[in-house]
């Protein structure tokens, strides 16, 4: 049986035995036949040129459970298919352009215990969803265009799992009613 190998950035990657990408200094948009390794478990493209969006084609990478796309020039939306990364422990798309709002979808990870979305251009309310993550114990949102009350339910989240406040508040115009 011949194996299948699909070619990212000059290289060959076995689509049967690649369970790990760990790249830098790449450069240009995602290829979307990074998405045929659909047995990725750890994908972590840091501090490189990628640009573009965040293809939808990102819920096909079932068994991730490590994403890190940080320190990059990605811009768009989180797509709603992130909700298909069901094994997901990692989440990092920090310092990029990212923009709109956060999905509500991102509340279905349920193993997330890593959030960091900081240093980005996300906008409007925090989903209320943010308070199923119930594996958390770092989550940093600062640093967006996030705007209104922050939830009550997020406000327990963040008691519950001594998450400091100021990696949600700062850099945002979100209001504490204590009330």
């Amino acid at each position: 049986m011949v194996s299948q190998t699909v070619s990212l950035w000059g290289i060959s990657y076995n689509i049967d035995e690649t369970f790990q990408l760990d790249l830098n200094n790449v450069k240009g948009e995602i290829p979307l036949n990074l998405f045929r390794l659909r047995k990725l478990q750890f994908l972590k493209i840091r501090g490189s040129g990628l640009e573009g969006n965040i293809p939808p084609q990102i819920g096909d990478l079932k068994d991730l459970n490590t994403l890190d796309l940080s320190i990059n020039n990605l811009e768009g939306k989180i797509p709603i298919e992130i909700e298909c990364l069901t094994k997901l422990r990692t989440l990092n798309l920090s310092s990029n352009n990212l923009n709109g709002a956060l999905p509500w979808q991102l509340g279905k990870l349920k193993y997330l215990t890593y959030l960091d979305l900081s240093k980005n251009n996300f906008e409007g309310h925090l989903p209320i969803e943010l308070n199923e993550l119930n594996k958390i114990w770092y989550m940093d949102l600062s640093n967006n265009n996030f705007f209104g009350d922050l939830p009550e339910e997020i406000i327990r989240l963040v008691a519950e799992k001594k998450l400091p406040l100021q990696q949600i508040t700062n850099g945002n115009k979100i209001r504490l009613n204590l009330s």
